[in-house]
């Protein structure tokens, strides 16, 4: 599970926090108008979207014979734990834009709120799969799922939020 994440976690957050550094100043030039904010972030979660469809999609579909190409057949279940993680990093970071807005529109409470709401419901998640199901693919598929499912969630209550903007300086 470890050598997995880090692999694929690591480009992710590299690019990431740098296109957080590129939009954060968008964001920041915008904060007063609803409906600009809104259309960047829309085209910047497509964009983030579409650049990560293709080495996201390949870990999911091929994650095991890659991570056996790469480190050697001991490491298969690594592989499968990749694929299964993907998918939350596949959506943690084509969601990542919506993270810097409520700071800039002064809605952290809002994001603290989703952020103890995704520890639950990630860590219920991890429960389910480890207790109930006695499993640690179920409860890493679980937690994958429900945390991709989370920023999606975020994604549309940023944009609620967004709505609510007021459009004066």
């Amino acid at each position: 599970y470890a050598l997995a994440r880090s692999v694929l976690k690591m480009p992710g957050t590299l690019l990431a926090k740098s296109f957080g550094d590129v939009l954060y100043p968008k964001y920041a030039r915008n904060s007063h108008n609803k409906n600009k904010l809104i259309e960047i972030l829309w085209k910047s979660t497509g964009v983030l979207a579409i650049l990560c469809l293709f080495p996201f999609g390949t870990i999911i579909l091929f994650g095991p014979l890659l991570f056996g190409l790469a480190f050697g057949e001991e490491w298969l279940p690594s592989g499968q734990y990749g694929q299964l993680i993907a998918v939350l990093l596949y959506a943690n970071f084509v969601f990542s834009p919506s993270n810097h807005i409520f700071a800039v529109i002064n809605r952290q409470k809002i994001f603290l709120l989703y952020r103890m709401l995704n520890i639950v419901v990630t860590s219920t998640a991890l429960f389910i799969g480890l207790f109930i199901y006695s499993s640690d693919s179920y409860a890493i598929a679980l937690y994958s799922c429900s945390g991709a499912f989370m920023s999606i969630v975020m994604f549309f209550v940023c944009i609620r939020v967004c709505m609510g903007v007021s459009n004066e300086k």
